[in-house]
């Protein structure tokens, strides 16, 4: 009886934990997920498109959403005739060549 209780307990956490771990992905916030779409943390180098077209796919609505509407404003500030990306999702812009490259390749997805 005490393995069955034990052993319960473990696939109650174990849910639990994963719970979190989807919670934590769906509060995500733009740079984080554009980590993912990159080979490296300072997100310089995007990884393959077939790699980003199934990791986009795998995302939550709301992020894939997020990083959609993320293009769209990126685009709206090149068509207003900005020379430089906007820096709404970083500020001092750290993350817009990041952004930018991702809404490149997103447009292919």
């Amino acid at each position: 009886m005490k393995k069955l209780l034990a052993s319960a307990a473990i696939v109650g956490m174990t849910f639990a934990s994963f719970g979190a771990i989807a919670q934590d992905r769906t509060d995500a916030t733009v740079g984080d997920l554009m980590e993912q779409f990159h080979t490296d943390n300072t997100m310089t180098e995007m990884r393959t498109l077939d790699e980003n077209r199934v990791t986009f796919q795998g995302l939550p609505e709301e992020q894939q959403a997020s990083l959609l509407a993320e293009c769209e404003r990126e685009a709206e500030v090149m068509a207003d005739g900005s020379s430089e990306l906007s820096d709404a999702a970083s500020p001092g812009g750290a993350l817009t060549p990041a952004i930018a490259a991702f809404c490149e390749q997103s447009a292919q997805f």
